[in-house]
């Protein structure tokens, strides 16, 4: 699945989608809106789309093929690796019985 299906059946009919994507997803969201406030009350910093569609086209590739972008983006790629530490720590909490 490309990043643009995805992104289409999200905003179509987000329950169409299995609740495992839509966890990872709007884990994505939170992460990207957290670091984007922070960014700019700390240092003033504007987050575009640009970097979050760069950051997640990378992100993608990394799911894909385990491959670590290379960049000297330092915005794009710690956003990339907020990311990531998300995934992990989601995949290794145990869910509530």
């Amino acid at each position: 699945m490309d990043i643009d299906h995805l992104l289409r059946l999200i905003s179509e009919d987000p329950e169409k989608l299995p609740p495992e994507i839509r966890d990872i997803f709007t884990l994505l969201v939170k992460s990207t809106l957290e670091f984007r406030d922070r960014k700019h009350r700390e240092f003033g910093i504007v987050l575009t789309v640009e970097d979050v569609k760069t950051a997640l086209e990378w992100f993608m590739d990394f799911i894909r093929s385990g491959h670590l972008p290379k960049t000297d983006h330092l915005l794009r790629q710690e956003l990339f690796e907020i990311w990531i530490r998300a995934i992990r720590r989601a995949i290794d909490t145990p869910e509530p019985q």
